[in-house]
């Protein structure tokens, strides 16, 4: 058994354990913000849906997210930065746990969630019709690389998925 030093331990709950899991484990990234809705009501619904994910029996990580939403009114597309959550799933039951995010994600009225499997590519799912009907294949992880797309960031470093 190796032990850490305290700096290790902090950094642990940091970036490099977001990157880790989602190189290696199931994972989802969503958020119950909208830009058309105030701050407040906004923080209420993300904390809501940490208790639905939490209900659920899943763990969760609260990051903030960086994704390009389209404006439901005027139709421009402006790129958000959002609190939002990154949800661990144990291995054996992705189909399950990727049905479930997918709704939290239609109910918090999202375009898309990300999700994971295991070691495969993340994929962004449409979530409402205004997004389209079809998934797109992200990548993987990629630490402090910025994307024009969308990223993540944990404190004050950032990931995103690509190839």
């Amino acid at each position: 058994m190796s032990t850490l030093s305290f700096k290790q331990f902090i950094a642990e709950g940091g970036l490099s354990r977001a990157v880790r899991n989602s190189m290696q484990r199931n994972t989802a990234q969503l958020t119950a913000n909208r830009g058309n809705v105030s701050s407040a009501e906004n923080k209420a619904k993300n904390r809501e849906l940490g208790k639905r994910v939490r209900s659920l029996g899943y763990g969760y990580k609260k990051v903030e997210g960086k994704y390009a939403e389209k404006d439901e009114k005027t139709g421009e597309t402006k790129t958000v930065r959002e609190p939002s959550i990154v949800v661990n799933a144990p291995k054996k039951k992705f189909r399950t746990f990727k049905k479930q995010m997918k709704r939290l994600g239609k109910e918090y009225n999202q375009d898309s969630i990300i999700t994971k499997k295991g070691k495969k590519d993340a994929i962004l799912n449409p979530t409402a019709r205004r997004a389209g009907t079809k998934g797109m294949r992200l990548g993987q992880v990629k630490p402090n690389r910025p994307n024009p797309y969308g990223e993540t960031k944990v404190k004050n470093k950032s990931y995103s998925y690509g190839n």
